[in-house]
């Protein structure tokens, strides 16, 4: 863990590098969405991801974040690139202080009755259809450069 007051000076002056999965099911109707704890996207259901470690391969990382968040064990061979791209908030876990992050994304084809073990960072998961207007537009980005390779 890098102590606040640094990760602080870290995000006023560069990019995070991040991580996400977005499940998907079998027939790829729906995707799973965490309800997150923090800012950003505070109370705003959105795909599971964190930070990627130093000297951490990208699919390592999403194993580990998906076995952290959710409590699931991914099988590295089954992530599908996504894509990549740039994430820019207007807040952070620090009140006054934006994120801007360049994030890897993958997906993950699961079927809709796994068990899930959240941590402190997800109040709830919940499926949500694929189309779905209402998510978020960085979202809705990421699951058009899904639709194109799939």
């Amino acid at each position: 863990m890098i102590e606040e007051s640094l990760y602080k000076k870290i995000i006023h002056c560069m990019p995070i590098c991040t991580v996400d999965i977005i499940f998907v099911d079998c027939v790829k109707k729906k995707i799973l969405l965490g309800k997150r704890t923090n800012e950003p996207l505070k109370e705003v259901y959105y795909s599971i991801g964190g930070r990627l470690r130093k000297n951490e391969k990208f699919k390592n990382a999403a194993c580990r974040i998906a076995k952290d968040e959710l409590g699931v064990v991914l099988k590295s061979d089954k992530l599908v690139l996504g894509g990549v791209m740039d994430e820019q908030f207007s807040n952070s876990m620090f009140e006054d202080e934006s994120l801007f992050s360049v994030n890897i994304f993958y997906y993950y084809r699961v079927n809709n009755q796994n068990k899930y073990t959240l941590d402190k960072q997800h109040s709830e998961i919940s499926w949500f259809n694929y189309n779905d207007p209402t998510l978020h537009p960085n979202l809705q980005s990421k699951l058009q450069n899904i639709s194109l390779i799939s």
